[in-house]
């Protein structure tokens, strides 16, 4: 057997044989010596004793830089949106500036859905609190839908319970003492006597539950759905305080009619308001005031209208009116009781001065909806966003909800979920989107609307500035005077531009200074390795290996601070090369190096190249090895460990925002915004004379039967029904409703009676048939066949809810054909068209008797066509000054006798006449009739004028397509002879003189245009009729110094039927006799 075994210093080799071993060799001994000292002093430290290192250079080197570059990309991702997506929206939702007589908007002259209607006293639709009630017993999505777009409000009881309602209403108090410490997105609206705060759901329990009892309330979600459909969204969650002696607000509506819902059904979202009332509120302690029905009106002022003409504060208890003198009575509206209404109705806040409650705020709780956008898709075609003009006290991250997330406002509705919902990022996978703030902030800022106009922007720099934001970061909007302040949008972008700049530079800085930290430790470490007590001529190879590997951050280093001074000159120069090269190129090239310099890719590009000089330093350090008496010192070990920390942790949030891009390029808002649905317009753009009309164009009246042809959408919800609650609409209804009961045995023509019924005067004016161009809004008097036929069918689906239903359906398909996504399309414009109309037929049955059915181009008008007369104006005015009025008497007519020109109708109180005031005819009502020759008038726009003279009156008739007239010529102030070549919605007209020549935009008024012919009008008195007055009375009386009508009060009836009046100013008359006329009953 053979083996080696040890033998003290020799060795036993296979034979049993001892060998000594080969002399020592010195040299080799140090070699083996030093090569086991090398081999110790490269062993790895322990990682117990490395590990407070690691943390130490986390905590003072990663993290920071990290958070740096996590700030930077940030900055970036958000700049990113809003270019990508904010700014789209902002563009698509930019109108052009309103019409300067008329104050709509040009972009939306052929988006009308309804006409431009002045409203007087008769357009209030009740005086009674209690028809505003939903009875939570009976409610139904219909009843509670046709009482808010018949009256424009309604009353919910027990929305809160008492107890949440106390229990808000002391936290709000609270919230109301700290006010001034409150952030500034929390205060909306802040006067001294009225405050408005928004709130969220994660602000207090007692919110929350608020929230859930909303958002439970079977009533509440009953009235809801059937106003706006399915889970409306929420666009306001505030509340709203007078405080104890607040007087009264200006009535004025929430929503501008010029941008509404009512006007534009299929631009603008419908939005409703709801009022909780967190104390019993009676009527002088603050309730709102509502004047009903005025959600139809486009006047620019209707608070005369409304406060002498019945309007009155909201209330619950079955009772309208303030309380009597002793607090008895009176209108309340209950704690915990709700009033919404449509927010184009025109209220206000009342006066908070109630004697019995001296000492009690008014607090509400409010919350907003509004119909949910269902989008753009095949099947929809809902172009609809937030209306003009309007205003929403609601926290920019609180947007984004429905009313669904009402129930569960403690998990859905909390932050942070609650702000990513809010930014469209992010929603649970069982929720339905809102609206979003991105899209609430776009509307604003794309028309300078609200939080985002000038003055707003104001107060926002020197918000920023008590902050101790930079100058530089605001741009030039900053550092300018703030009365130089423009508009928000270039200030935003000047800021986030100069935001990630400023970070940018703070990322090259921080690596800069890391780098010049790693440089000296590296010269450190050289340093003692070359006065170390080894010969230095042995390792020359390491300590030239070290000496580059600390060199190179350093120079990597100035490298990255040559790029932050780049960044920092052209800000103090015109040109960017010109303060280091001394030398100018041309003007493209330094545009393009400025624009790279001032992007995050030139902090990337400038990184990836110090990271490159890192590993060419690398390679010069390994070469550096193989000189003479090389050293291996591990210096540049180190250096991947930096690369690949640097590159770990930027490329993680690359990476990251990368992943956040593409997900929010995903999200609805993201991709409305690159599909570039928000520019499609409801209607498809038309040229007026690409058109022809069914008929001849007309302004419509209250009293005409409106067809319209522009609504019919599932998601219009209650406004597809908008037009049943026209006052011509529903007195037509309400015929057929009558008729359709009747037998069809007792052989009546049903449809011919309705015909002769409607068309008889009313309210002075004689109704007609009005058809809407569905090409174009405008409005066109009907055939009389045509008219029949509308009736017929309106008959049948009156008698039968399968027909009614079917009726709907057709409409709802033609609408789509016409509107909807796929309106272009050769199928959707032919084929759709004709199946529609031959299912009609078959429902309804094709009248070939009647032959007009069938030719629609038909302009038979149902009133007679008015012949050429000579003009009854031109005669020579006589001026007669009338004491009580101080007008101007017209002048007598002399060309004809009055008896052949005489109405053959006599005229009554509420009837629209023409009449002759300060030189001009304008649109009147009759007031009060005195005797057979005097009467009370006001005007369109609510004058009144007392004791006027009939023969200063005239039918009135509405203008059409065709009618002559005697036009106003602004350049000479006189009166032509013309024709009507055009009437437009919005009440202009069009005219072409006898001479050829045309002009346009008579804008609103008839007082350009007046009838070449016209009827004188008698009288109707009754004496029956004539007003009596009571101590209190509220009325106008004459004031004895000048003859002019002012507001007073009865405060005294004398026994010989004289009345003793108080003026509102405090002075008083006395003697006014009711027989001189001189007092008007309001």
């Amino acid at each position: 057997m053979s083996g080696v075994h040890s033998a003290g210093n020799g060795v036993v080799n296979g034979n049993g044989r001892v060998h000594s071993p080969t002399p020592a060799d010195p040299e080799a001994d140090k070699t083996k010596q030093t090569s086991s000292q090398r081999t110790t002093s490269t062993t790895p430290a322990s990682p117990l004793l490395s590990l407070p290192g690691s943390l130490l250079r986390l905590v003072i080197v990663d993290v920071p830089l990290t958070a740096l570059f996590l700030l930077l990309v940030t900055s970036v991702l958000i700049r990113h949106s809003y270019h990508a997506y904010v700014i789209p929206y902002v563009d698509a939702y930019r109108r052009s500036q309103p019409h300067k007589f008329t104050g709509f908007y040009s972009d939306f002259d052929h988006d009308m859905t309804y006409y431009n209607r002045q409203c007087d006293k008769s357009d209030i639709t009740t005086r009674d609190a209690a028809d505003l009630y939903i009875d939570p017993d009976t409610v139904t999505e219909e009843r509670a839908a046709s009482t808010m777009m018949r009256h424009g409000a309604v009353v919910v009881p027990s929305v809160l319970k008492p107890s949440t309602a106390t229990e808000l209403r002391t936290y709000l108090e609270s919230r109301h003492r700290i006010q001034s410490t409150l952030p500034w997105h929390e205060k909306f609206f802040e006067e001294e006597d009225r405050l408005a705060l928004g709130l969220g759901a994660g602000d207090h329990p007692i919110v929350t539950e608020a929230l859930r009892q909303v958002g439970t309330n079977p009533t509440v979600r009953t009235t809801l759905e059937g106003i706006l459909g399915s889970d409306p969204a929420i666009v306001e969650i505030s509340t709203m305080t007078s405080m104890v002696g607040a007087g009264d607000q200006e009535i004025h509506t929430d929503s501008d009619y010029f941008g509404s819902s009512l006007l534009y059904a299929r631009n603008f979202l419908h939005s409703y308001t709801m009022f909780i009332s967190l104390q019993n509120t009676t009527a002088r302690m603050g309730a709102t005031t509502l004047c009903p029905g005025t959600h139809h009106c486009a006047n620019a002022d209707m608070e005369d209208v409304c406060l002498s003409n019945g309007a009155f504060e909201a209330s619950s208890n079955g009772l309208t009116g303030p309380a009597d003198d002793d607090g008895d009575g009176g209108g309340v509206m209950l704690q915990g009781d709700a009033m919404m209404f449509n927010q184009n109705v025109w209220h206000r806040g009342a006066a908070n001065r109630d004697p019995h409650n001296p000492d009690t705020n008014r607090v509400m709780f409010i919350l907003t909806f509004v119909t949910r956008n269902k989008g753009i898709a095949p099947l929809e075609s809902d172009y609809r966003y937030q209306g003009l003009g309007t205003y929403y006290y609601q926290r920019w991250n609180t947007w984004g909800h429905t009313y669904q997330d009402l129930a569960d406002a403690d998990t859905v509705m909390r932050q942070p979920v609650a702000a990513l919902r809010s930014l469209g990022i992010w929603k649970p996978r069982d929720r339905r989107w809102g609206i979003t703030w991105m899209e609430h902030m776009a509307r604003e800022l794309a028309n300078a609307e609200h939080f985002y106009d000038r003055d707003e922007l104001k107060v926002f720099c020197n918000y920023l500035d008590g902050l101790g934001v930079p100058k530089f970061l605001q741009g030039e909007y900053g550092r300018v005077k703030k009365k130089r302040l423009r508009n928000w949008q270039p200030f935003l972008e000047e800021m986030m531009d100069n935001g990630v700049r400023m970070l940018v530079l703070m990322n090259m800085f921080a690596v800069g200074i890391y780098f010049i930290v790693r440089g000296i430790a590296g010269l450190v470490v050289a340093s003692s390795s070359s006065t170390s007590s080894n010969p230095p001529k042995k390792h020359w190879g390491g300590i030239i290996g070290s000496i580059i590997s600390a060199l190179v951050p350093i120079l990597g280093a100035l490298f990255v601070f040559a790029f932050a001074i780049g960044l920092i000159l052209p800000k103090q120069s015109e040109s960017f090369v010109e303060p280091i090269t001394k030398y100018r190129i041309s003007t493209e090239l330094e545009a393009k190096l400025e624009d790279f310099f001032y992007n995050p890719r030139g902090y990337l590009v400038t990184i990836a190249l110090a990271v490159a000089a890192l590993n060419v330093g690398r390679i010069v350090l390994t070469s550096a090895r193989s000189l003479p008496g090389k050293g291996k010192v591990s210096t540049a070990a180190l250096l991947p460990s930096f690369v690949g920390r640097f590159l770990l942790s930027h490329g993680l949030m690359v990476v990251l925002a990368l992943g956040a891009a593409m997900h929010y390029g995903r999200t609805n808002f993201a991709k409305r915004a690159t599909s570039k649905d928000i520019f499609t317009r409801p209607f498809a753009p038309v040229h007026e004379s690409a058109v022809e009309h069914d008929g001849p164009t007309t302004f419509p009246e209250r009293t005409d039967v409106l067809i319209g042809t522009r609504l019919d959408a599932e998601w219009l919800a209650s406004f597809n029904d908008m037009f049943d609650y026209h006052p011509g609409n529903m007195r037509f209804n309400e015929l057929v409703s009558s008729f359709a009961g009747l037998p069809s045995s007792i052989g009546i023509d049903a449809p011919r009676t309705i015909l002769d019924l409607v068309v008889k005067r009313t309210e002075g004016v004689i109704p007609r048939f009005l058809h809407q161009s569905h090409a174009d809004g405008y409005w066109t008097v009907m055939s009389k066949g045509d008219v029949l036929a509308t009736i017929k069918v309106t008959l049948e689906m009156e008698r039968d809810d399968l027909k009614k239903a079917l009726g709907k359906t057709i409409k709802s398909i033609l609408a789509d054909s016409r509107f909807g996504t796929l309106r272009d399309t050769a199928m959707t414009r032919t084929f759709t068209q004709i199946f529609a109309k031959k299912w009609e037929d078959i429902v309804f049955g094709a009248d070939d008797a009647d032959s007009s059915k069938n030719s629609p181009t038909s302009s038979v008008r149902l009133n007679p066509p008015r012949q050429i007369k000579r003009p009854i104006f031109r005669q020579r005015r006589l001026a007669v000054a009338l004491p009580e009025s101080g007008i101007l008497v017209a002048p007598v007519l002399t060309s004809r006798s009055r008896s052949n020109n005489l109405s053959t109708e006599a005229f009554k109180i509420g009837d629209k006449v023409l009449a002759y005031v300060e030189e001009r005819w304008e649109e009147a009502r009759i007031e009060l009739v005195r005797d057979a020759n005097r009467c009370v008038i006001r005007t369109l726009s609510n004058f009144i004028y007392n004791n006027h003279d009939s023969s200063m009156l005239r039918e009135f008739e509405a203008f059409a397509e065709g009618d002559r007239v005697e036009a106003h010529w602004a350049g000479n102030n006189k009166w032509f002879d013309a024709i009507i070549s055009k009437v437009h919605p919005l009440g202009t007209y069009d005219v072409s003189f006898d001479d050829g020549s045309g002009d346009k935009g008579f804008k609103m008024q008839r007082r350009k245009l007046r009838p070449t012919t016209s009827k004188s009008v008698s009288l109707y008195f009754d004496p029956l009729t004539l007003p009596t007055y009571e101590v209190g009375d509220a009325v106008l009386a004459i004031f004895s110094g000048n003859g002019r009508l002012f507001p007073a009060e009865i405060a005294h009836v004398h026994k010989n039927g004289t009345y003793d009046v108080a003026y509102k100013d405090g002075s008083g008359d006395e003697d006014f006799s009711i027989d001189s006329a001189q007092i008007v009953p309001i």
